[in-house]
């Protein structure tokens, strides 16, 4: 998974994300994106390393592209739009 694109408010970030699957088997690497696409979107109302997910939709779904490195590995890649806040730090007083 990787950041291409999206912006920020300084409150809140709204990244564009691209989860790439591999695998040489083509079922196997669907299975994997389709669990990927479940984590993702069911990330919503969840606190993930020091984020509250706010929001997380399917900006592309599922499709596999070639991969030029090998002919025998399916590459099924997928982009989602999410939305998150850091939460508060605590201030000691």
């Amino acid at each position: 998974m990787q950041r291409v694109g999206g912006s920020d408010d300084g409150i809140t970030d709204y990244p564009r994300m691209e989860i790439a699957c591999y695998d040489k088997d083509r079922a196997q690497a669907w299975q994997l994106a389709e669990q990927c696409r479940q984590l993702v979107l069911g990330s919503v109302k969840t606190r993930v390393g020091g984020v509250l997910v706010d929001n997380a939709r399917t900006d592309n779904p599922p499709t596999q592209v070639p991969y030029s490195t090998s002919e025998n590995v399916r590459r099924v890649q997928s982009f989602y739009r999410m939305t998150w806040r850091r939460t508060r730090s605590k201030i000691n007083n």
